[in-house]
Formats: structure tokens, C-alpha cells, sequence
């Protein structure tokens, strides 16, 4: 929890108090007992109030005091705000002074605790519940014009003082009327003030010195101090140097060179092109208008470019890089990083770690780097690389170039004409809504066309081709692939290994390439070569043109009116229902013309030829063959060969000669 003292003075008559917001400083006094410089706060729930459950004689009497000044309305000074953590009687407490001078005189003073630090959390409108806090009144000196404050309990809405930040807010008036705070309707804990370090979650509340250094409208050189420093440039190209302590920088005009040094700062370049380091610490950076140059170093930075071509290289610890406007380049570099383009053609590298990486607008360059990322290019013609890692990449609306490196990659191309590249790794690859080209690459993938007309490549491995509802072309490629085809006219390949393609309803082309392929064809009119290996291939319910080609092949041309081819070797040929034209070709064969008037051809070599119901056609050209006409009026003519003709039932003609 850091609990934080902010000042806002209301006051009533001529001598109205007000306090320098933007000039807040804290200046030690001079006043202390001992070195340390900070408060230990215990965070824990006690019933009641917290001086039940203080530790007697915990600082024992020592006290560290820190002042800020105030000035009045018209400008004076009236008097000052001082802090001191201080223990008396066995009573620790934060305490909290204000002073009047110059003739001023303060009525009455009120401390009020707040969630957060901002502006928007300080009270401002009457109506937010108002109560007068005066029961930790010490009283009021009127000769030395002082009130002491004793500050015995901090309340948190969080519920959780130590990961809550705490605004105390002091309030004071002059001259007359009552002083109230405003705060909100919440439960509140009570966080007690123990400096056990033995024990417990401790919080750490310190009163640092805060400096305020202005520059000019020339050139400056600006040193900081090893504190907490306020540092204006203003106009001019300024080098300014915070060194240690959690500092703010305000460049102002001009080409600013920055460097915050140690603690965690907050930097911003305002106009011209600038050169902001962070260095160590967690810092918050902004470029604004203007080319900038932003480095983070070591700590978790934010650093934002806005408007202009800026390069942002934050290097170690979890960053969050923003853009902005203009064509800007980010690094991420280690850690787990968030880098977002925004507006303009952007350049983005996440280096190591498990990084986040948004393109939003524009033609933007993303590389995941190491680490399992997460990618979103957005709009524009856009090229990703995932590199090392599992990353999830999706490619936006544009024409873009994805590459998912190495590693278990899911890459989406969305909307667009996307070349998708899953490389090494079992990827899942989705080409999107339009005209996409998508490889595999090397591992056991699985590709997904889409809805518009795609071109897929399984590449090496056991990869799943599915082509979508246009009309595709699939290539498995190495390895034994499985191609899918759910609608449209689709040209299936399975390349070498034993690959398995499944056509869709409509006219297809399918090619089983080199291995024991399984071809199956739902319906259409398709063409189907088995290539080279052992196939099993069914044609389906068209009238398919099947070629089993090189090797032992099975084919079942169902329906339709197929031709059939066997090839070279020994082939079992069925034509299923249809009139179908069947060839044996070289290999001893084996012919069904099963339902519908066939032809068989049994070719050379020794053919075992069966016509089946109908009306069939049988004839050998060499070799020793068995045919047999089965049902229906045959014809066989014989070959070169010794033949053994069998006509069945029917008017058969055999030879010439009528056996019916």
C-alpha cells in the first residue's frame, strides 16, 4: 500500500488558503531523531479501533518531519503542512502540522482518506457525503497559530490496505466556518501502525524530498538529485539527467535527450523528436508530438509513442509499448510484452517471452520472437512471423503474409487473400474468408481452407487437408495425408505416402500420387487416378473416370456409368451399378461388371472376367482367362489364348457362335 499526502485547502474570506497542486513538494524540515525515513505499516483486521491493537513504545519517541508550503489566493504564503511520524506516551501516530504566518490565522483543520491519488478522487463536490473528522484534534495554539493533527487509523474501501493506494487529504480554513472532508459510502478496514518487521504483511509508507527544477527556453543540461525530483525543460533541446528517485520529467519543446535513471519514473517528451531512457525501474514513458527515440532498461515500462515515427525498444521486464500515430517500430524484448501498433504502418518485434502484439491499422510487420505468443494484425496488408513458441496468430482483414515459425502454431487468416506458412511444429491453420494459399510445412498439420476458392499444401508429415465450400486445390504432399472436401469442385493430390482423400458431392478431380492410397468419392462426375502404390478407390454415384494405376489396386466405381482403368499389375475391378466400361490392361486382372450392361476387356496376361446382371460384353486379348457371362444376353469373344467361356443364363453368344 503506498499512502500518499496530497494537499486541498478550502477556505473562506479575503485570506483563502489554496494549495499549489501542480507545484506539490514535501522538503524535509530539518526536524529528526533518527536515519530512517519511513513508516511501517501492518495490514490486519482488529475489531474496534486501532489504538486497541497498537504496540506500546514500537518507535519509541523518535519522529521524522517532512513540510510542504502553502500560499493563499492572492499569492502569499501564509503558512505550511508538515508530516511527522512520531511517537509520545506510548501513543504512535502519523501527525500532521499546519502552520500559519504572516499575520494569518488558522480556525480549524480536518484530515480526509481517499482510494487512489488522482484528481478525480479528491473531493470536489459537496454533495459526496460530508463529515467533520475532529476527534483526533489536538487543539490549537493561538500563539504560535498551529494545529497538530494526530492521524491514529487509515481506512481502505479496497478491504486490502496493503495493495490499495491511499490518498490522505488535508483540508483547512481561516478566518471562520466549519471544516469537513468528503468521502465515500464503503466498508472500511483499519490498517494499525506496527513496526514488527518480524511478522505480518508489511507496507511501507515514506516521506521522501521532492525537488522542482525548471529549465529555460535555451539548450539546458538538468541534473535531478538521488530524490524525488519535479523537472521541467520547457523550450529548447534539453539533456536532462533525474538519477535516483521516482522522478517526474517534463520535456517541454524542443529535441529532448532524457534520462531517468534509477526509480521508477515518469517521463514525457512533449513536442520535438526526442531521446527518452527510463533505465532502471518501472517507468511510465510518453514521446508526444515528434519523432522519438524511447528505451526502457531494466523494470516493467509503459511507454507510449504517440504521434510521429518513433522507435520504441523497452528490452527487459514485462513491457506494454503503444505506438500511437505514425509509422512507429517496437521491441519488446524480454519478458512478457504488450506492443500495440495503433494508427500507421508499424514495425513490432516481441523478442523474447510470451508477448501480446495487436497491428490494429495500417501495413504492419509482426515478429513474435520466443515465447508463445499472441498476435492480432488487424487491418492493412500485413506480414507475421510467430517464430519460436506456440503462438496464436490471426492475420486480419488485408492480403497478408503469415509464417508461424517454430512450433505448435494456430494461425487464422481472416478476411483477405492470406499466404499462410505454418513451417516447423503440428500447426492449426485456418485460411479465412477469401482466395488464401496455406503450407503446412514441415510436422503433422492441420489446414483448413475456408469459403472462398484455396490452394492448401499439407507439406511433410501426417497432415489433414480440409478444402471448404469452393472449389479448392489440396496437395498432402510427404507423408501419409488425409485431404477432406465438404462442397465445390475441388483437385485433390495426395503426394507420396498413404494418403486418404474424401471428394465431395460435386465434380472432382483426385490423384493419389505415390503410396497405397484410399480414394473415396461421394458423387459428381469426377476423374480419379490412384497414382503409383496398392489403392483402393470408390468412385461414387456419378459417372466417374477411375485410372488405379501403378500397383495392386482395388476399385468400386459404384452408381454411375464409370469407366474403369486397372493398369499395370494385378487389379480387382468392380463397376457396381451402371453401364460401365471396365479394363483390365497388363497383370492378371479381376473383372465384375456386376449391375448394368458392362464391358469388360480383360487385356493381356491371365484375366478372371464376371459380367454380372445385365447385358454384358467380355473380351481377352492373350493369356489364359476365365469369363463368364452370369445373367443377361452376353457376348464373349476370346484372345490369342487358351479361354474358358462360361455365358450363363440368357441368349449368350460366345465366339461367334449363339450358346443361349
Amino acid at each position: 500500500m503506498k499512502v500518499l499526502f496530497q494537499g486541498w485547502f478550502l477556505a473562506v474570506g479575503a485570506a483563502a488558503l489554496a494549495l499549489d497542486v501542480a507545484g506539490l513538494v514535501f522538503t524535509h524540515s530539518g526536524n529528526s531523531s533518527r536515519s530512517s525515513r519511513a513508516l511501517e505499516w501492518n495490514s490486519r483486521e482488529v475489531g474496534g479501533t486501532c489504538a486497541e491493537s497498537w504496540v506500546p513504545g514500537a518507535f519509541g519517541a523518535s519522529f521524522e518531519e517532512y513540510c510542504v508550503g502553502m500560499k493563499a489566493a492572492d499569492g502569499t504564503k501564509p503558512g505550511s503542512l508538515c508530516i511527522r511520524s512520531v511517537v509520545e506516551d506510548d501513543n504512535p501516530c502519523v501527525r500532521v502540522r499546519f502552520g500559519a504566518r504572516d499575520g494569518a490565522t488558522l480556525v480549524s483543520v480536518a484530515l480526509g482518506v481517499f482510494e487512489g491519488c488522482s484528481n478525480d478522487d479528491l473531493p470536489t463536490v459537496p454533495e459526496r457525503f460530508p463529515i467533520t473528522l475532529d476527534d483526533s484534534m489536538e487543539g490549537f495554539d493561538p500563539i504560535s497559530n498551529r494545529f497538530d493533527v494526530c492521524l491514529d487509523q487509515i481506512a481502505s474501501t479496497s478491504g486490502d490496505c496493503c495493495n490499495t493506494d491511499i490518498c490522505i487529504v488535508a483540508m483547512a480554513e481561516m478566518n471562520n466556518g466549519s471544516t469537513s472532508v468528503m468521502t465515500r459510502p464503503a466498508d472500511t478496514k483499519d490498517c494499525d501502525l506496527d513496526e514488527d518487521e518480524s511478522g505480518g504483511s508489511l507496507c511501507s509508507v515514506s516521506f521522501s524530498c521532492m525537488n522542482k527544477i525548471y529549465g529555460s527556453d535555451d539548450a539546458d543540461v538538468i541534473f535531478g538529485t538521488e530524490g524525488i525530483d519535479v523537472i521541467y525543460g520547457l523550450g529548447g533541446d534539453d539533456k536532462i539527467y533525474g538519477l535516483g528517485g521516482n522522478d517526474i520529467i517534463i520535456g517541454g519543446e524542443g529535441d529532448d535527450e532524457i534520462s531517468g535513471g534509477l526509480g521508477n519514473d515518469y517521463i514525457s517528451g512533449e513536442g520535438g523528436s526526442d531521446t527518452l531512457l527510463g533505465e532502471d525501474g518501472d517507468d511510465l514513458i510518453r514521446g508526444g508530438s515528434g519523432d522519438d527515440r524511447i528505451s526502457g532498461g531494466v523494470g516493467d515500462d509503459s511507454a507510449y509513442g504517440e504521434e510521429g515515427a518513433d522507435v520504441l525498444n523497452l528490452e527487459e521486464g514485462n513491457d506494454l509499448l503503444d505506438g500511437g500515430l505514425g509509422d512507429d517500430t517496437l521491441m519488446g524484448g524480454d519478458g512478457d510484452d504488450i506492443l500495440e501498433g495503433s494508427s500507421g504502418n508499424d514495425s513490432m518485434y516481441g523478442g523474447d517471452g510470451n508477448d501480446r502484439i495487436w497491428g490494429r491499422f495500417g501495413n504492419d510487420y509482426l515478429s513474435g520472437g520466443e515465447g508463445d505468443d499472441f498476435m492480432r494484425a488487424g487491418g492493412g496488408e500485413d506480414i507475421i512471423i510467430g517464430g519460436y513458441g506456440r503462438d496464436d496468430i490471426h492475420a486480419g482483414k488485408g492480403a497478408d503474409l503469415v509464417r508461424g515459425g517454430h512450433g505448435e502454431d494456430v494461425i487464422l487468416g481472416n478476411a483477405g487473400d492470406d499466404l499462410v506458412y505454418g513451417d516447423e511444429g503440428h500447426d492449426l491453420l485456418y485460411g479465412g474468408g477469401d482466395k488464401d494459399r496455406v503450407f503446412g510445412g514441415e510436422g503433422d498439420d492441420i489446414v483448413y481452407g475456408g469459403s472462398k476458392d484455396d490452394i492448401l499444401y499439407g507439406g511433410e508429415g501426417m497432415d489433414r487437408l480440409y478444402g471448404g465450400a469452393a472449389n479448392d486445390l489440396s496437395f498432402g504432399e510427404g507423408g501419409n495425408d488425409t485431404i477432406i472436401d465438404r462442397d465445390g469442385s475441388n483437385s485433390n493430390y495426395g503426394g507420396a505416402g498413404d494418403d486418404i482423400i474424401r471428394s465431395g458431392p460435386l465434380d472432382d478431380r483426385n490423384f493419389g500420387g505415390d503410396g497405397d492410397d484410399q480414394i473415396y468419392d461421394e458423387g459428381g462426375t469426377n476423374f480419379i487416378d490412384g497414382g503409383d502404390g496398392d489403392d483402393e478407390i470408390a468412385g461414387g454415384n456419378g459417372a466417374d473416370t477411375i485410372r488405379g494405376g501403378l500397383g495392386d489396386d482395388f476399385v468400386q466405381g459404384g452408381s454411375g456409368a464409370d469407366f474403369i482403368e486397372g493398369g499395370e499389375d494385378d487389379d480387382e475391378l468392380r463397376g457396381g451399378g451402371g453401364d460401365d466400361n471396365i479394363e483390365g490392361n497388363s497383370g492378371n486382372d479381376l473383372l465384375y461388371g456386376e449391375g448394368g450392361s458392362d464391358s469388360l476387356y480383360g487385356g493381356a496376361d491371365d484375366d478372371r472376367s464376371y459380367g454380372g446382371n445385365g447385358d454384358d460384353f467380355i473380351e481377352e486379348e492373350s493369356g489364359i482367362n476365365y469369363n463368364r457371362g452370369s445373367g443377361g444376353d452376353d457376348t464373349i469373344v476370346s484372345g490369342s489364348g487358351t479361354d474358358y467361356n462360361f455365358g450363363g443364363g440368357g441368349n449368350d453368344v460366345v465366339d461367334g457362335v449363339s450358346v443361349g
